[in-house]
């Protein structure tokens, strides 16, 4: 098969999305070597990923402009217009069985037997979950873009279900093929050399500062633990400010501390080793690969029942109500307190942990791709 991979988001800050497209594109070209493989960059195809994996260097630096291009709807408009005319000109002349977009919305001016489009979840539904510019250009093009896809592909069954209601969408057109974690970094295996910045014992958060993740929610949760659990456990949230979060919640001084940039995976499955706790408060989630990190990593888990963690962590975690402070208090000091119950958490996740790997995930997903391409008419 000769297939085109939307690479675009490796070209910005990781995300969940940029970590899918590099590990789902690692595994492709290791997996069927046989298999043409081509990944566009916006306005530039190229058959390799060391476009990226060599080093952004100067391409990483233009992220703080692409953001402010997409608060300034004029501007927006016309780098929208020069993106299609750029990937028209890339891709010209070129004929693939599968074009995969990654990110959602199939853009690309592609000529290809069948489209598959990733849609990890459908928090854009949700104007307080999503930025007004994201809010705008999904309402506008996600649902008539959707049209273009022969198959919609996404990480869950819980999501999956989401989709096919929400857009009226028969089952066959829609399938779910669970995402992978790295267990070569995140494994429970300390490694002594790695300095993370970090001493004591903490609580841990990882992922993005943005509604959706329930920050609020978890640093009300922290300052209702008793003064003697405050005293011995701080809370560490490591991700980056991605947009509309009030750092005057950090008010609680030295007991909270926001933790950015931390770009080496080898850093952050250290961070999670020496954690005491690892709680993922988000309302929503597309799949969610924080908590399995934490679990790889022998850190206990406590997930909020918010869409799809329970399907994905299973008995790997302890669950709460995301919309009730007080429970995720509780849960937060039963952990803390109770070791058989930390110990089994421990357990419990690191089995459910091991089931999740790159390798099945890219296997399943070449297997959807052959499938789809089987089924063209023979002419």
């Amino acid at each position: 098969m000769k297939i085109l991979v939307n690479a675009q988001p490796l070209l910005t800050k990781k995300t969940g999305v940029g970590n899918y497209v590099l590990k789902i594109s690692e595994e492709f070209l290791k997996t069927c070597p046989e298999n043409e493989f081509s990944f566009y960059y916006g306005g530039l195809s190229v058959n390799s990923l060391d476009f990226t994996t060599g080093g952004m260097g100067g391409l990483k630096k233009v992220e703080g402009l692409r953001k402010l291009i997409m608060r300034i709807p004029k501007v927006r408009g016309l780098f929208g217009r020069i993106k299609k005319l750029a990937s028209r000109r890339a891709l010209q002349n070129q004929d693939f069985d599968i074009y995969f977009e990654t990110n959602f919305v199939p853009e690309l001016s592609v000529r290809a037997k069948k489209t598959v489009v990733m849609v990890f979840d459908l928090s854009f539904l949700n104007r307080d979950w999503t930025p007004d510019y994201r809010y705008k250009f999904f309402s506008e093009n996600f649902g008539k873009n959707l049209a273009k896809a022969d198959l919609v592909l996404t990480c869950s069954e819980t999501i999956k279900k989401e989709i096919i209601v929400h857009y009226g969408l028969p089952e066959k057109k829609v399938k779910s093929v669970y995402l992978g974690i790295d267990r070569s970094i995140f494994n429970p295996v300390h490694d002594s050399a790695i300095k993370t910045g970090m001493s004591g014992k903490y609580i841990l958060f990882v992922g993005s500062i943005q509604p959706r993740k329930n920050i609020s929610g978890l640093i009300k949760a922290y300052s209702e633990l008793s003064p003697e659990l405050r005293a011995e456990y701080k809370l560490a949230l490591v991700g980056f400010d991605s947009w509309n979060f009030d750092r005057k919640e950090l008010s609680s001084g030295a007991d909270i501390r926001l933790i950015e940039n931390v770009t080496d995976d080898r850093v952050l499955a250290e961070i999670y080793r020496n954690a005491s706790l690892f709680v993922f408060p988000s309302f929503y989630e597309g799949f969610g690969f924080p908590p399995l990190e934490a679990m790889a990593c022998g850190c206990p888990v406590i997930a909020s029942s918010g869409t799809p963690l329970p399907e994905v962590c299973g008995k790997g975690a302890v669950y709460f109500n995301p919309n009730s402070v007080s429970e995720l208090a509780a849960r937060i000091e039963e952990v803390l307190s109770n070791n058989k119950l930390r110990n089994s958490l421990v357990e419990n996740g690191k089995e459910v942990s091991e089931s999740y790997s790159w390798e099945k995930c890219g296997k399943e997903t070449l297997k959807v791709f052959s499938e789809l391409i089987a089924d063209i008419p023979a002419v």
